[in-house]
């Protein structure tokens, strides 16, 4: 199922203009260049831009995204355009930063600071909590991308796509050798996917993202 047409409206009052400053002229730091007869390159390059600017969830988005991310979501759907490939878009972004993120910033840190790191990751993408001001960078991008996806797809498929993102946060800490980290909130985790599997749909029918 393809995600409805919606136009983007950048939160925290920030514009595209602030991220139109950040692309390169002829988009010479992005490798492959796009062809040139993809309109969809530059609208897409500046919403991911404006998303990572918006958040503050790299100090250089340009450099961020001179590794090709753009064309690799443009190959990656190549039907999609709009506020679909938007948002597909920025949660493909997302997911590239806290991959980072657990292979970065958190190399240093204690098996208890990845585990709670990654306990708010489940919680504030179940709904089951909202990240506080001084939270970092990336839960609160992750509860804006929550709310998004949620008011245009089906409850069915959230729930589906909820499993497989939080099977991915496990694995992204485990690829740190610290998945025995989140072991100690295994009672937390219990209680959410006790609560979200009772709303498990019964339905087989299928969604792509975006189609």
């Amino acid at each position: 199922m393809a995600l409805p047409a919606a136009p983007y409206r950048p939160r925290h009052g920030r514009s595209r203009a602030v991220a139109q400053r950040l692309l390169p002229v002829g988009h010479r730091t992005v490798t492959p260049s796009p062809p040139p007869a993809d309109r969809r390159h530059t609208d897409l390059y500046v919403g991911a831009a404006t998303f990572l600017t918006q958040y503050g969830l790299h100090p250089d988005p340009a450099a961020f995204l001179s590794h090709g991310y753009v064309d690799l979501c443009l190959a990656a759907w190549p039907t999609a355009s709009g506020a679909s490939l938007d948002l597909a878009t920025r949660w493909a972004v997302w997911t590239w930063i806290v991959d980072d993120v657990f292979d970065a910033e958190m190399l240093g840190e204690s098996r208890q600071v990845v585990g709670e790191f990654a306990l708010s990751l489940v919680l504030v993408a179940s709904g089951s909590t909202r990240p506080a001001p001084a939270d970092h960078p990336t839960l609160h991008a992750l509860a804006d991308l929550v709310a998004d996806t949620r008011a245009v797809m089906p409850a069915f498929w959230w729930r589906r796509y909820l499993t497989h993102l939080e099977g991915w946060v496990h694995a992204a800490s485990a690829t740190r050798r610290l998945a025995r980290s989140l072991d100690h909130f295994r009672h937390a985790l219990a209680d959410w996917t006790s609560s979200s599997s009772r709303y498990a749909t019964r339905h087989e029918t299928s969604a792509a993202w975006p189609s």
